[in-house]
């Protein structure tokens, strides 16, 4: 029985720890065209992405993280 609780204790604390990338492109709603500039930011961290002239953008998380997204 121990040696079962271990096992799942591990397997909880890696997938807890296991870092997720969120990547895509963002388009103006009204004309489908791609949006360059669009800040992707992680709150409360210094880790952030711009879209790129294609609207492509791709940031790296963490379960628990929240992700803020604006544009000027």
């Amino acid at each position: 029985m121990r040696i079962l609780s271990l096992l799942v204790f591990l397997l909880l604390s890696f997938s807890a720890s296991a870092q997720i990338t969120y990547s895509g492109n963002i388009l103006d709603s009204n004309d489908k065209a791609y949006l360059e500039g669009v800040k992707v930011e992680l709150i409360g961290k210094d880790d952030n992405s711009l879209s790129n002239s294609r609207g492509y953008f791709s940031v790296k998380t963490f379960p628990g993280d929240s992700i803020l997204i604006s544009f000027p």
